[in-house]
């Protein structure tokens, strides 16, 4: 995961996707974005998924940790 920090006004952008992430305003823990990308581009809120967007998180959800190995 990349972590960057932006000031209000300041912007992210995915030149591949076409994809611009802006932020709007910040109020307390809230953050409002502005994404600016291609109608055919989906943008989707993850906590209204039913699973988890990516695929490497949708396995370690639903598979048991593996055993240990024993010496």
């Amino acid at each position: 995961m990349l972590v960057l920090t932006r000031r209000i006004g300041e912007s992210i952008l995915v030149p591949e996707c076409e994809l611009t992430v802006k932020i709007l305003e910040v109020r307390g823990s809230k953050v409002r974005l502005g994404i600016t990308a291609p109608y055919s581009t989906k943008i989707l809120r993850e906590e209204l998924l039913p699973f988890p967007a990516e695929p490497a998180l949708a396995q370690a959800h639903s598979s048991p940790p593996s055993p240990e190995p024993e010496d």
